[in-house]
C-alpha cells in the first residue's frame, strides 16, 4: 500500500509537470516525456494493486470457533485509575454469555493486573476455570509488577483442562505509554506519576500453540508495526489475535484506527484477524480484510466468529518490504541517472565564461 500510494503522487505531481509544460509551449519532445512518467508511474500502480489481487495468500487447513469476549464499562479512564477487580469481574461475567461451543475465548489486553507472577495464583485457577467450563482454550492478557520500577505484559494461554501451556510477551512497547526513555533525565523535567513502570520487553516471534491450534498474537500498540504480525506468521500462525486495550480513550478515533489497522495486516499476513478490547472495539475480519463484525464501545458484549486457520505465506510473508526498498532504491538511482544524462550543458557568454563567471578553456 505504501508503494502504490508513493506511485500515485508521484504520477500526480508528474501530470501537474506535464500540464504546466505544456501550457508554457515547451518542446514537444520535453513535454512528451513529461507525460509519459505520470501514466507510467500509475499504471505501475495499477498492476500492483492486480498483482495483490491474484498474489498467492495461503490456503485453508480447518476452522476455529472464537469468542471475542469484552467485558465494557467506562471509557475515558487511566489505567492507574480504574479498578483492576472491576475489569477483571467484568471479563468474568461476560465470559458467561458464551452458551454456544467454542474452540477458543480470547480476552483483551491487561485485564488481569498482579502484583506477582500469575502462575500459581487463585486467578489463575479461576480463569481455568473458565476454560474448563467452557472446553475450550482461554487467552487472556495479564500484567504482572517485576519489583518496584518494571513490569510485564504478556497474552497467557490456557487449555481446555485450566493450566497455563504458555504466553507471548509483548516486545514492542508503547514509547511514554509503556515506557519512558531516558527516564532519569526526563523526569527532572515532568511529573511520570502516571507512568509509574517500565514494561519489559519480550523476544519471541508472537506465534503461541493452543488446543485450538498455532496462533500468532500482536498486542495492542505492535497492530501498527507490520514486523510483528509477519513474524508470527511465519512462525506458524493461523489465525492472528489483537489483544488490546483503548480504554483510556473517549471517542472512537483509537479504536477506528485499530479497525483499519486489522484490515491491513489481514491484506498482508493471509489470515483472519480476531481482536478483543476490554470496552471495544472488538472485530473478526476474514483474511481478505472484510470487516465481519464489531462490537459497540463500553457494551458488555461477546462476538462468536468460525475464521479459517490457514497456512502459507503471501507475498509480504516471504519478502517483507525488502521488494519496495530495492524498487525504491532503483527508481532513485535511475531518477539521477535521467537527470544527469538529459541536464542541458551551461551556457557560456562570447567572452568565454560561463554563467557563473568562471572562464572556461578554450581551444
Amino acid at each position: 500500500m505504501t508503494g502504490v500510494v508513493a506511485l500515485l503522487g508521484v504520477a500526480l505531481e508528474g501530470l501537474i509537470r506535464a500540464l504546466v509544460a505544456a501550457r508554457a509551449k515547451q518542446a514537444v519532445t520535453g513535454g512528451w516525456r513529461t507525460a509519459t512518467f505520470p501514466v507510467v508511474a500509475a499504471a505501475v500502480a495499477a498492476a500492483l494493486v492486480v498483482a495483490g489481487r491474484v498474489a498467492p495468500s495461503g490456503h485453508q487447513v480447518g476452522t476455529m470457533r472464537v469468542a471475542a469476549v469484552q467485558g465494557g464499562g467506562r471509557r475515558g479512564l487511566r489505567a492507574i485509575h480504574s479498578s483492576a477487580e472491576v475489569v477483571f469481574q467484568a471479563q468474568l461475567a461476560a465470559s458467561r454469555l458464551v452458551t454456544q461451543p467454542v474452540d477458543l475465548l480470547l480476552w483483551p489486553e491487561d485485564v488481569i493486573a498482579l502484583d506477582n507472577p500469575i502462575a500459581g495464583t487463585a486467578i489463575a485457577t479461576e480463569v481455568g476455570q473458565v476454560a474448563v467450563s467452557h472446553h475450550a482454550a482461554l487467552l487472556a492478557g495479564v500484567t504482572e509488577d517485576v519489583g518496584a520500577t518494571k513490569f510485564r505484559n504478556a497474552e497467557v494461554v490456557w487449555d481446555p483442562e485450566g493450566q497455563i501451556t504458555g504466553r507471548y510477551d509483548k516486545v514492542h512497547r508503547v514509547p511514554f505509554g509503556e515506557y519512558v526513555p531516558l527516564r532519569g533525565f526526563i523526569k527532572h523535567f515532568v511529573s511520570l506519576s502516571v507512568i509509574p513502570r517500565d514494561a519489559i520487553a519480550g523476544t519471541g516471534t508472537g506465534e503461541v500453540s493452543t488446543a485450538a491450534g498455532p496462533v500468532g498474537i500482536v498486542i495492542s500498540y505492535e497492530l501498527f508495526f507490520s514486523a510483528r504480525a509477519r513474524s508470527a506468521i511465519r512462525a506458524g500462525g493461523q489465525v492472528l489475535f489483537v489483544p488490546t486495550n483503548t480504554s483510556s480513550y473517549r471517542t472512537s478515533q483509537v479504536p477506528a484506527a485499530e479497525v483499519a489497522t486489522d484490515r491491513l495486516r489481514a491484506w498482508e499476513t493471509g489470515r483472519a484477524v480476531v481482536m478483543a478490547a476490554p470496552t471495544g472495539w472488538s472485530a473478526v475480519l476474514d483474511s481478505r480484510g472484510r470487516l465481519l463484525q464489531r462490537s459497540r464501545l463500553g457494551a458488555q458484549q461477546v462476538l462468536v466468529a468460525t475464521v479459517p486457520r490457514r497456512v502459507g505465506l503471501t507475498p509480504y510473508g516471504t519478502w517483507g518490504d525488502l521488494p519496495v526498498v530495492l524498487a525504491a532504491a532503483l527508481a532513485l538511482a535511475a531518477g539521477w541517472i535521467l537527470a544527469l544524462a538529459t541536464a542541458p550543458p551551461p551556457h557560456r557568454s562570447p567572452s568565454g565564461a560561463s554563467e557563473d563567471g568562471h572562464p572556461t578553456a578554450r581551444s
